[in-house]
């Protein structure tokens, strides 16, 4: 059996913000069949995540490409619906923890609240005024602050 794979590929290592032009929407058949003695697996992909320190991975080069394994540059043309995962890369299956597996795949404040018991937890792209948001959540004030969004933040 064929599929028809589509991928997404940045044209050229990315030095700066990334802009639509950048990548580029290809096809590429793929046989959806491996020799069974080379312990290679090919796996359907149906989320990814774009965290924000995905975006070092996009430039020529990052600090952090040598840093962290899971950090390595992307090679243009490396993302895909089909992936061939050969033995030496690390293969996770994703735990929703119980959650439905539509939930956001980022930090989902029914995990924060619920399964690992923060206070509160809110998604500031929904909230118009962060301070008014910051004193009606968090009254006493905050001890930890995590924001790994990676974007500007609007001056209030």
């Amino acid at each position: 059996m064929e599929v028809t794979n589509k991928y997404i590929t940045i044209k050229a290592h990315i030095d700066g913000a990334p802009k639509e032009f950048d990548f580029e929407v290809k096809d590429l058949a793929l046989p959806l069949r491996v020799d069974l003695d080379t312990n290679v697996v090919i796996v359907k992909n149906l989320y990814v995540s774009i965290d924000p320190y995905q975006l070092n991975r996009l430039k020529s080069f990052s600090s952090s490409q040598s840093a962290i394994n899971f950090a390595l540059g992307v090679t243009p043309s490396e993302r895909e619906d089909w992936a061939v995962v050969k033995p030496d890369v690390l293969l996770r299956k994703f735990n929703p923890l119980g959650l439905p597996c539509l939930t956001k795949l980022g930090f989902q404040l029914a995990l924060l609240n619920e399964k690992l018991g923060f206070d509160d937890a809110f998604d500031n792209k929904e909230e118009t005024d962060l301070k008014a948001t910051l004193k009606r959540y968090f009254p006493d004030g905050i001890n930890i602050y995590f924001d790994n969004v990676g974007v500007e933040r609007k001056k209030q």
